[in-house]
């Protein structure tokens, strides 16, 4: 999928650029066409080029941002916010949340999944990413080196790398999924931006992984969690969780 005509190319320096890989944001709104237009909230907004493609396609786009400098959209409402702390708008706000490149940057992810729940409406729309952890190379880089991808700076950075926001929690999709589910939330959807290249050379690990996963879910006669030993879990490079917030009756009766 393309994104619209409207959307800034990353090579235009004085529009909004992507803050992760452009195919995630080709996936964020990919997921968001199918729905009916409404307000939204995106969160963090970086330089705003998600929020602008949003708003270019009919909905009315909120965007929060801690370093409100580097904001170069003009579509969207945009507004100073830090998420670690509470996201400034009044509950049952929002028809639709975006949370894209932020969980994993943040000290208390519980907080933030808890604040988006308040200002999404009833039966609204959460779409959350954060790198996977769980995929196979990962897996295989934290038994060997003692960290998973995407978190190589706990050890080492390059002296010539810019400063960075860093990664500093790493959610796995299981920690994510009881966050969600114990907030109030129902996955309606996971899926990736891209998966790992060459994909067939980890298919003997992601075999035995499957294989050792269902013999302890068959002893343990756990049900439910077979989306781990999907091909997004195993082999995608970046998670993007759809959700919906459950009515309060139902999430409390859980």
């Amino acid at each position: 999928m393309q994104l619209s005509a409207a959307a800034v190319a990353e090579t235009q320096t004085d529009r909004p650029r992507p803050v992760t890989e452009l195919s995630m944001h080709e996936t964020v709104v990919r997921l968001l066409d199918q729905e009916p237009r409404g307000v939204l909230l995106d969160a963090p907004a970086g330089e705003g080029h998600l929020a602008e493609e949003l708003a270019s396609r009919g909905f009315k786009v909120h965007a929060v941002e801690l370093n409100m400098d580097q904001v170069r959209g003009r579509l969207a409402h945009y507004q100073s916010a830090d998420l670690n702390k509470d996201v400034p708008f009044a509950d049952e706000f929002f028809d639709y949340i975006t949370c894209v490149e932020s969980i994993e940057h943040l000290e208390h992810p519980h907080h933030l999944v808890r604040e988006l729940y308040r200002v999404l409406k009833p039966a609204g729309k959460l779409i959350i990413t954060t790198p996977n952890v769980m995929n196979v190379e990962s897996r295989l880089q934290f038994l060997f080196l003692g960290w998973p991808t995407h978190f190589e700076h706990w050890v080492y950075r390059p002296p010539s790398a810019p400063p960075l926001n860093f990664h500093i929690n790493p959610i796995s999709y299981l920690e994510l999924r009881k966050i969600l589910c114990d907030t109030g939330f129902a996955i309606e959807q996971v899926t990736t931006n891209r998966f790992l290249r060459r994909r067939w050379l980890w298919a003997p690990l992601a075999g035995l992984v499957r294989w050792w996963t269902n013999t302890w879910l068959r002893r343990h006669e756990v049900t439910g969690f077979r989306e781990v030993l999907s091909a997004e879990v195993l082999f995608g490079k970046l998670l993007v969780i759809k959700a919906v917030k459950r009515k309060p009756e139902v999430a409390h009766a859980k």
